[in-house]
C-alpha cells in the first residue's frame, strides 16, 4: 500500500478517538453540573456507616475543634438546668423547709421565735405568730414569755400546743397573750412535771379544736392562773387541772357557749383554791357544767366564784364520799361556809343544779345573809 494512503488511514483514526473522548468529557461534565449523584465509594473515599472506617481519623482532629464541641455540649446542659428551676420556681413558693419539718430551734432574748422553736431564755413578742403544728416549746426554767397583746396561733394537727412546757422546767410565766386554736388543736398551754408557774392577763379562743383544756397543768403544784379569759366551743374545757396540789385558780372569765365539758375541771387536784371567778353558759349551752370534780380530788377550796349555766349543772361532783371540798361566799360583812357534818354531807357532794353566787342567789349583809 502506498505510504501517503496509509498515513491518510492513521489521521481519520485519531480523529475518530478524538471526537470519542470529547464526547465522553461532555456527558459527564453535564453529569457533575446537574448534581449527579456519585457514591464516596467509587471514588476512594470510605461512606460514613462504612464499617471500615477508620477511627484514627476523628483523633487526627485538631485539639480545638474537640474543645470546642464539648464547651457547646456543656453550654447547652446549663441552659436546659437554669430552664428547669425557672420552671420549677414559677410553679411553686418558697417553702422555709426547716419549719415545713418542724425543725426546732433555740430562741429567745434578742432572738425571734418560729413556729415549733425552743425558748431558752425569756421573750416578749413583737408580732402575732401563726402556726399549723406546735408554736412555741420550753427548753429552761424560769422561762416569760410576754405576749404584749399579740396572738399566738396553733392546731392543723393532733397534738399540736400553743405552748408546750413537757421538759421538767419551772418558774413558767405566760401572759398577756392571744390564743386561737384551729381544727384539731389541742392545749393552748401544756404544762407537765412542772413546778411553781404564773399563767395570767391571757385570752382564749377555743371554738373548735380537740376537747382539751385551754390551759391544761398535768402533775404539777403550786401555779398560779390568775385573770384569763376563755371562749369555748363544743367539748373544750377551760382549766385542765391534774394530778397536782398547791394551785390558785383566780379572777377569771369562762364563757361557754355551746355544749362544753366543763369550765374549770379538778381530777385528783388536791389543796388548791378556785376563787372570784365568773363560770357562764349560753342559752344553747343545754350540757355545759362549771365545775367538775373527778375522784379523789379533796381538800379544795372555791370561795366567791359566781357560776350561772342555766339549762345545766353549776358543780358536778364526781368525787364520792371520801372527798371533803369546802364551799364559801363571803364579803366584808360576813361568810357563808357549809360545813362537813357527815358521810353523805354537801361538802361531799357539792353537785348544784341552780345558779350560785353573791348577788345572784346568795345575799350578804349587816347581820342578814
Amino acid at each position: 500500500m502506498p505510504v501517503k494512503k496509509k498515513k491518510e488511514e492513521l489521521q481519520w483514526i485519531w480523529l475518530v478517538l478524538g471526537l470519542a473522548v470529547a464526547v465522553l468529557g461532555i456527558t459527564l461534565l453535564e453529569e457533575g453540573l446537574t448534581g449527579g449523584a456519585v457514591s464516596k465509594g467509587t471514588l476512594g473515599v470510605p461512606a460514613e456507616d462504612d464499617p471500615g472506617v477508620n477511627e484514627s481519623a476523628e483523633e487526627s482532629l485538631p485539639e480545638t475543634a474537640a474543645v470546642e464541641e464539648e464547651e457547646e455540649v456543656v453550654v447547652a446542659e446549663q441552659g436546659m438546668v437554669e430552664e428547669q428551676e425557672d420552671e420549677k420556681g414559677s410553679l411553686a413558693p418558697q417553702v422555709d423547709k426547716d419549719a415545713e419539718l418542724g425543725t426546732q430551734t433555740d430562741c429567745g432574748g434578742g432572738t425571734a421565735c418560729s413556729c415549733n422553736d425552743t425558748l431558752t431564755s425569756s421573750w416578749n413578742m413583737s408580732g402575732d405568730l401563726s402556726c399549723t403544728g406546735t408554736a412555741l416549746n420550753i427548753g429552761a426554767h424560769d422561762i416569760t414569755l410576754d405576749c404584749k397583746g399579740n396572738k399566738i396561733t396553733h392546731g392543723g394537727s393532733s397534738f399540736s400546743y400553743g405552748v408546750k412546757n413537757t421538759g421538767v422546767y419551772n418558774g413558767l410565766t405566760v401572759q398577756n397573750c392571744r390564743f386561737e386554736t384551729t381544727a384539731s388543736g389541742d392545749s393552748s398551754i401544756w404544762s407537765l412535771f412542772s413546778n411553781g408557774g404564773l399563767i395570767q392577763n391571757n385570752t382564749f379562743n377555743r371554738t373548735v379544736g380537740a376537747g382539751a383544756g385551754a390551759i391544761t397543768i398535768w402533775q404539777s403544784d403550786d401555779y398560779n392562773l390568775i385573770n384569763n379569759t376563755f371562749v369555748l366551743g363544743l367539748g373544750q374545757v377551760g382549766y385542765y387541772l391534774r394530778d397536782g396540789q398547791g394551785h390558785q385558780v383566780s379572777d377569771s372569765y369562762i364563757y361557754m357557749f355551746e355544749n362544753s365539758s366543763g369550765g374549770i375541771v379538778l381530777n385528783n387536784l388536791n389543796s388548791s383554791i378556785i376563787r372570784d371567778n365568773i363560770i357562764m353558759g349560753g342559752d344553747s349551752s343545754t350540757n355545759s357544767k362549771g365545775i367538775v370534780l373527778y375522784s379523789p380530788a379533796t381538800n379544795n377550796t372555791f370561795i366567791n366564784n359566781l357560776i350561772s349555766c342555766n339549762q345545766s349543772i353549776e358543780i358536778d361532783d364526781q368525787t364520792g364520799d371520801g372527798s371533803t371540798n369546802y364551799l364559801i361566799y363571803n364579803n366584808s360583812l360576813g361568810e357563808i361556809r357549809w360545813t362537813d357534818t357527815s358521810s353523805g354531807g354537801f361538802l361531799r357532794n357539792l353537785t348544784l343544779n341552780g345558779s350560785i353566787g353573791l348577788g345572784s342567789n346568795l345575799f350578804i349583809g349587816s347581820n342578814v345573809a
